[in-house]
C-alpha cells in the first residue's frame, strides 16, 4: 500500500492564478477596445465601459481564486478522489482501472511561468467523441467535467511526478478480464 498523494504535497502553484489574471486582462483589453474606440465622442461611454471591464475582471479573478481553493485531489490506492465546488460541493471517486489517457499540457503562458497541466481522461462515460478530441487543448479549466479531470498550475516537476504516480496506480489496479459482463 502506497501513501496517498494529495494537493497538500503537490499544490496548484500561486503562479497559476497570476497567469490566469494576465490572460483575463489580455482578453478584456482586446474586448474593451471596442468600447473605447467607438465612433461616439461621449466620454461617459468610455468611463462606463471601463467600469464594466473592471467588474468583469474582478468577477473572473475572484471566481478563479475560489475555484482553486475549492478544488482538492487525493491519489489513493484504488481511486483518485476529487472534490470541487464553490456553492454546490461535488465529490467524485475515479477508479484507476477506468482511466484511459494521462497526459501533460503546456501552453505558451504555462511554459513562460514554468507550469504544466495534468489531464486525466477516463472511459467510464464514453466521451471520446470527435468533438471532445478537437477540444482537448482548449482553454483548461480546473477540476472535473464529463470524462476529464484537469489539474492545472502544477510545477512541471510535480506534474510529471503525478503522471507517473497515476500510471503506477493503473498498473497496480489492472482490469479484470475474466468476467465478460454478459
Amino acid at each position: 500500500m502506497s501513501s496517498p498523494i494529495s494537493d497538500k504535497e503537490y499544490p496548484i502553484e500561486p503562479r497559476w492564478t497570476l497567469k490566469h489574471a494576465l490572460l483575463i486582462v489580455f482578453i478584456l483589453i482586446i474586448s474593451s477596445s471596442f468600447v473605447f474606440f467607438d465612433r461616439s465622442d461621449k466620454q461617459e461611454d468610455g468611463i462606463i465601459g471601463l467600469e464594466v471591464v473592471s467588474i468583469i475582471f474582478l468577477y473572473l479573478f475572484i471566481s478563479t481564486v475560489l475555484r482553486k481553493k475549492a478544488f482538492h485531489y487525493t491519489f489513493q490506492d484504488d481511486f483518485l478522489v476529487l472534490e470541487q465546488g464553490i456553492f454546490s460541493k461535488q465529490k467524485r471517486y475515479l477508479p484507476y482501472l477506468t482511466i484511459q489517457n494521462v497526459f501533460l499540457f503546456q501552453g505558451p503562458l504555462d511554459r513562460i511561468f514554468k507550469l504544466a497541466c495534468l489531464i486525466i481522461e477516463n472511459a467510464a462515460q464514453g466521451e471520446n467523441s470527435l468533438e471532445n478530441r478537437k477540444n482537448r487543448n482548449a482553454f483548461q479549466i480546473i477540476g472535473f467535467y464529463n470524462n476529464r479531470v484537469t489539474i492545472p498550475g502544477l510545477s512541471k516537476q510535480n506534474a510529471e511526478f503525478l503522471k507517473v504516480a497515476v500510471l503506477e496506480r493503473i498498473k497496480a489496479n489492472p482490469v479484470d478480464t475474466s468476467q465478460s459482463g454478459l
